[in-house]
């Protein structure tokens, strides 16, 4: 997928003061802690997510030797370039992402 195909996440939300930033699983605005955001890396979507990006992402050989079964170099000894996401807590828990 390139850059082009790629659907923009909104930046800003007029007239929400507590606004996190759109929730790349459902893509609806995640606006206060009521929300429960959880913070997911770009590496950790799911392979249909449009906004997984797997340059730089920890391999399965890595994530096996480590037994940390993530694939954002920020939760092994690296660190992460990607901006990570407000994901609904709703989103998360149902796996949606």
């Amino acid at each position: 997928m390139t850059e082009i195909d790629r659907p923009v996440l909104m930046t800003t939300c007029p007239g929400e003061a507590d606004y996190f930033g759109h929730c790349p699983a459902c893509h609806r605005p995640v606006l206060s802690d009521e929300d429960f955001p959880v913070w997911i890396c770009p590496h950790n979507l799911s392979e249909g997510n449009p906004h997984r990006e797997d340059a730089g992402a920890v391999s399965e050989i890595e994530q096996e030797a480590a037994e940390v079964y993530s694939r954002c170099p920020a939760d092994h000894v690296g660190y992460c370039y990607q901006s990570h996401m407000p994901l609904h807590g709703a989103c998360y828990d149902q796996g949606k992402y």
